[in-house]
């Protein structure tokens, strides 16, 4: 795994994307973020993009006009996107959606939460699942393995 963290957002929501760059900046400064806005610029950026990592893509569920399923039919035909982890971050996870997106090979569907506490906390299990980076309990302080 690359010694820097790399994620890459996909989310068409301003609002989402403001908020979820800043809380990876407070709460893992040293993870690098790439952020897409929407359906069509993923598919555009993994058509041209060939990735040294992301480690996980976050892909908003609610993207633009049914555009997510596309966008995780495009990342599994793209050589080396196509085995990488993708999260679909969701504010309603309908059964339906759930079933379609691992049958597409998600690696998890994770609730959007309600808080920036909660976001907080999501960001950093993501972190230390992800790439290995700890953060001791109770301080927010990481430390690596």
């Amino acid at each position: 795994m690359p010694s820097t963290p790399t994620f890459l957002l996909i989310e068409d929501s301003p609002f989402d994307r403001t908020l979820i760059q800043a809380v990876f900046e407070l709460v893992a400064p040293e993870v690098v973020l790439t952020v897409v806005p929407g359906g069509q610029a993923a598919r555009s950026y993994v058509q041209t993009t060939m990735p040294a990592g992301p480690q996980v893509v976050l892909l908003g569920l609610h993207l633009d006009d049914e555009q997510v399923w596309a966008v995780l039919a495009c990342l599994r035909q793209q050589g080396p996107w196509a085995t990488m982890p993708v999260m679909v971050l969701g504010a309603a996870l309908r059964e339906d959606d759930l079933t379609r997106a691992y049958g597409l090979g998600v690696s998890a569907c994770v609730h959007k939460p309600d808080a920036v506490a909660e976001w907080e906390a999501l960001v950093q299990q993501l972190v230390v699942f992800w790439s290995g980076v700890q953060y001791h309990s109770g301080t927010g302080q990481r430390f690596s393995r």
